[in-house]
């Protein structure tokens, strides 16, 4: 009742851990909107989104923003060699979306039904505790090569950039 409830995207292959190398498969892709990144807040979050050539399949409202996720048809199997190329499609969804950096397989998202706690510090700026719910839940599923596509959409001087200078690729 009083504390914050998360839940990792990429199921885990057994309970031991919740780390990249422990994790079995992958149903969907997903972005992180915080309103206090956009000038316009809620409503420029949500004209972003729809004008983003891939629907969401869900859209959790956290109190502060938004967690988009684009559901993939049949969960992905992870393997060690496919991991970078997932990460690389929620990296530049985020890119795209203005969204934070929470592109690692492994990272834990807030569950609808639960309530979203401030810390002290967001209490102290105003902050109260908030519901989190689901606000689209029923949108379209996609391939990889959908997603891909998509994300590999960006311009073609920093694509050119990732496949030869890889100090740029590690970083992004």
């Amino acid at each position: 009742a009083s504390e914050n409830v998360y839940f990792g995207v990429a199921t885990r292959r057994d309970g031991s851990s919740g780390k990249k190398k422990n994790l079995s498969h992958l149903p969907a892709l997903w972005v992180d909107l915080d309103f206090k990144d956009f000038r316009g807040g809620e409503q420029e979050v949500w004209a972003k989104l729809c004008a983003f050539p891939l629907k969401p399949t869900i859209i959790v409202h956290t109190g502060g923003g938004f967690h988009v996720y684009w559901a993939l048809r049949t969960p992905l199997a992870i393997s060690d060699t496919l991991i970078p190329s997932l990460e690389f499609i929620n990296r530049a969804f985020a890119h795209a979306l203005g969204g934070d950096r929470c592109h690692s397989l492994d990272h834990i998202l807030r569950i609808p039904g639960t309530t979203n706690w401030p810390n002290a510090k967001k209490r102290q700026q105003g902050r109260v505790p908030v519901g989190v719910h689901l606000r689209v839940h029923d949108g379209p599923r996609y391939t990889m090569e959908q997603l891909e596509a998509v994300a590999h959409a960006l311009p073609p001087r920093f694509l050119e950039l990732l496949t030869c200078n890889s100090k740029i690729k590690t970083t992004w």
